[in-house]
């Protein structure tokens, strides 16, 4: 369960009612403050419980610091499969802190980022693809009073980037979404080169030496499995993956000096690979060795972006 919570401000005592009190997860940022809970579906209520105590704590913690909770801005949302979500249908989540109801949602934003309750994304790039187009448009209407370098900064910067966006989350998604994603690029490729909607999109992203957005999901995956290599990124992505050497339990085997390589996690479902914990090392793991041996991030970041390069326009 995911509960974004909108505070003025935080200081340790929000840290320890969350850990201490109530034993619910979170995740702090400026402004916002996110608490979490997993449990089976037997077990739904408690988790409502402890979510809803742990909320009704911070609001009298607040009360005390003639701080207020936006309660208007405070959403929850049950995630899990279709089935899951389907036994928790004919139950009453909905959260209750003092005389105030928190209504169920089934779509959230966080950080930019559209969470539907089963996971699929689907809403997200309905949204961002539509962004996306709607800033074309406006683009393709000044195109003729700007040269093809104005016109590419302008791209990258209002469609592409926001294509890139979070977009190692994406990783694992159907092929219809992921088409849906590639016709973003394809029309910005064609707009900055000037072509029409029957040429070829293959030769225009080799010349503007644009990734596919498959290829950029799988580029953004391996920065962040690189920055877990070299230890620079935070702990909590650091905990997700282990490395074949750790994960190994018979000593002399190869695997178990194997620092390079992480371990994939088994899933029997699609649900299950689009975690982190699996996109993340299969990409990993599938790089050369020589690529995966860099530590230096700006050296990392060229060799790899050539690699992806080499592998899609020499197929």
């Amino acid at each position: 369960m995911l509960g974004p919570v909108q505070f003025i401000s935080y200081s340790e005592d929000v840290v320890i009612v969350f850990n201490t009190h109530h034993h619910v997860q979170f995740h702090i940022f400026a402004d916002d403050k996110q608490l979490f809970a997993s449990a089976p579906v037997a077990k739904a209520h408690e988790a409502k419980k402890a979510v809803e105590q742990c909320v009704a704590a911070i609001k009298d913690w607040c009360a005390s610091r003639r701080l207020k909770l936006n309660d208007g801005k405070t959403e929850v949302i049950w995630l899990g499969t279709r089935p899951c979500l389907q036994h928790l249908a004919c139950v009453d989540l909905n959260l209750s802190v003092g005389s105030d109801i928190i209504r169920l949602s089934t779509v959230v934003r966080d950080l930019g980022v559209f969470v539907d309750a089963e996971l699929t994304f689907h809403e997200h790039v309905r949204r961002v693809t539509s962004s996306c187009f709607f800033q074309l448009c406006r683009l393709h209407q000044i195109r003729k009073h700007i040269n093809r370098q104005v016109t590419k900064k302008l791209v990258h910067s209002f469609v592409i980037n926001r294509l890139d966006y979070c977009n190692s989350i994406l990783a694992g998604l159907p092929k219809g979404l992921i088409s849906r994603r590639q016709r973003v690029q394809n029309s910005a490729a064609r707009l900055v080169l000037g072509l029409q909607s029957c040429d070829p999109i293959k030769p225009a992203l080799f010349e503007l030496h644009w990734l596919p957005v498959h290829l950029r999901t799988d580029y953004k995956l391996c920065l962040l499995m690189h920055s877990v290599s070299v230890q620079s990124c935070p702990s909590y992505i650091s905990e997700i993956v282990q490395t074949t050497a750790a994960s190994s339990r018979r000593q002399g085997l190869r695997s178990s000096t194997d620092t390079l390589s992480y371990t994939v996690p088994p899933t029997v479902t699609k649900f299950g690979e689009q975690a982190f914990s699996v996109a993340g090392p299969s990409v990993w793991n599938s790089l050369p060795a020589d690529i995966r041996h860099i530590t230096d991030t700006t050296v990392f970041k060229r060799h790899l972006k050539t690699h992806f390069f080499n592998l899609y326009f020499n197929t």
